[in-house]
């Protein structure tokens, strides 16, 4: 997939944008290329002749192109680039703007102070290729916060197949009121699931004395829909969760994080089906006493989620129990396998473009439970009692995945209270097993 719509924005650099040429990437419902700042015909832009200002013209066609990106799925403009006369255009050569990282930071205050409302996700990326010259992209991702229009020529634009048009006045009420219902379907969605989460917990042989976690995640629309997600007695093969390795650094394989699989010996690999869903669990039982179990579901509506639920106190004794920390790293392999996972589900519902939303719940009923550091043994914080819901974090461009678990973990270290210290400058780095 094309670098500059999925590589997280602070890696994107002259080699990505040279692949466009020598890939020949054509322009699409989700990647539009300018040559330079429009100016109407047989005119120049200021900026472009030494000047210090990006003229009106310029500035509102700028502002139009990437938010019908936002209006509609997503997507990137890349200026600096020619494209050639093909049926849709393909991108022909590098053509830098001069001061091009100052011309970013203008288009920063322009977006800010220009769109209805602001952007709630937005990239402007200098990308230098000729010393202070080079190529711009602005990456906008799907918004729930529309529609959006420019305050200086009140148009909503929108994103169809590689052009950008107006919302008509019809259009712009349909999709008021379509983001309002996603919206409360998305909530009533998230207060069930949190529900059900409670209801985890009275399998184990001790619930008041327990911890756990739900990581759930919601299409935003209806664009991910199956018939059938369970066939041939067991999870239709293409939707099944993918192995996923996560870790710090690329070159130390001593820096992965542990995960359900790995630290609990879950592997997962016989589903049954539920009404229009499938579900698969497994369980350590000790004496037919449940301590811990991990389950996951997948639904025909896209709605995906992983949960771990586990006594404080375990052990195959009774009279002799060891009390149990809480892994640090196992909720954050976990998001980042359900973020693959949705991708993957998306893609496999040819709505590569489709919104996610994905909220992590964490219950601790128990007095308090420690919380175990990159060595599970050394304890590095105290959850006490309580039943919190995380902010929702988004899926869109698959690049962002490293991101949101990197802002995740942040989360939820601060949760128990503590700072990840070393553990935020570490990039994080997910890879398919």
């Amino acid at each position: 997939m094309t670098a500059v719509l999925t590589k997280p924005a602070d890696r994107i650099d002259s080699g990505d944008i040279q692949a466009l040429v020598a890939e020949n990437v054509p322009e699409s419902a989700q990647i539009e290329f300018k040559e330079s700042l429009p100016a109407g015909k047989g005119r120049t832009d200021a900026w472009l002749t030494g000047g210090s200002r990006i003229g009106d013209y310029a500035r509102n066609r700028i502002l139009e192109e990437v938010v019908a990106f936002a209006n509609a799925y997503g997507g990137a403009l890349v200026l600096g680039i020619a494209e050639n006369r093909a049926k849709p255009p393909v991108a022909a050569s590098v053509m830098p703007l001069p001061s091009c990282t100052d011309l970013a930071g203008r288009f920063r205050l322009m977006f800010r102070d220009c769109v209805e409302p602001q952007l709630p996700t937005l990239d402007i990326v200098p990308v230098p290729t000729d010393g202070d010259k080079g190529v711009i992209v602005f990456r906008a991702g799907r918004s729930r916060l529309g529609p959006h229009r420019i305050a200086s020529t009140l148009v909503c634009p929108v994103r169809r197949a590689d052009r950008c048009e107006a919302l008509s006045m019809r259009e712009i009420r349909d999709m008021t009121l379509n983001l309002a219902h996603g919206t409360e379907r998305l909530e009533r969605q998230l207060r069930e699931r949190s529900r059900k989460f409670e209801e985890e917990f009275k399998r184990l042989e001790t619930p008041d004395d327990a911890f756990g976690f739900r990581m759930t995640a919601v299409p935003v629309g209806d664009e991910v829909r199956f018939g059938s997600v369970f066939t041939g007695g067991n999870l239709i093969e293409e939707l099944r969760p993918p192995h996923v390795e996560i870790g710090r650094g690329s070159n130390n394989r001593d820096s992965r994080l542990r995960t359900i699989r790995s630290l609990h010996a879950m592997h997962f690999h016989d589903w049954r089906p539920m009404l229009r869903a499938a579900r698969v669990e497994e369980s350590h039982d000790w004496n037919r006493r449940v301590t811990r179990y991990a389950y996951a579901e997948v639904h025909a509506d896209g709605l995906l989620e992983w949960g771990f639920v586990s006594n404080r106190l375990v052990g195959v004794f009774p009279e002799d129990p060891v009390e149990t920390n809480f892994d640090s790293e196992t909720p954050v392999s976990t998001l980042a396998g359900l973020l693959v996972w949705a991708d993957r589900v998306r893609h496999q519902a040819s709505a590569p473009g489709a919104e996610y939303a994905v909220q992590p719940q964490f219950r601790v009923t128990a007095d308090s439970i420690n919380v175990g550091g990159n060595d599970d043994r050394i304890v590095v914080g105290t959850i006490e009692r309580n039943d919190t819901d995380f902010p929702l974090y988004p899926l869109e461009a698959s690049g962002e995945v490293s991101k949101t678990v990197s802002r995740f973990e942040r989360d939820f270290w601060n949760y128990f209270r503590q700072d990840p210290g070393w553990r935020s400058r570490e990039p994080l780095v997910i890879a398919q097993a």
